[in-house]
């Protein structure tokens, strides 16, 4: 956790607030990466609102590079994320 931090403090001038408190946010939930969460859990994990809304959210972390992730489907619902924080390089 140091280390992403440490990152998105040294980024703060061109990641906007709400996506390094979305970031911290799901680092720091215990079944995220590595766990499909259902949406109405990702809602609550993020104060999102509405599906729409966390939609944007998630677009927002992922086309900062600090997100990866893939929707759900009939027989799996949900968001499986695979990545909170930058790639390793």
């Amino acid at each position: 956790m140091t280390d992403l931090i440490d990152y998105l403090l040294a980024e703060r001038h061109r990641i906007p607030n709400q996506v390094i408190i979305d970031c911290l946010t799901l680092a720091r939930h215990p079944h995220i990466p590595g766990q499909r969460i259902s949406m109405a859990s990702l809602l609550m994990v993020l104060d999102a609102g509405t599906q729409p809304s966390l939609s944007q959210r998630l677009i927002k972390l992922k086309r900062y590079g600090l997100l990866d992730y893939e929707r759900g489907y009939r027989g799996g619902p949900g968001y499986l994320i695979t990545r909170v924080g930058p790639a390793a390089s």
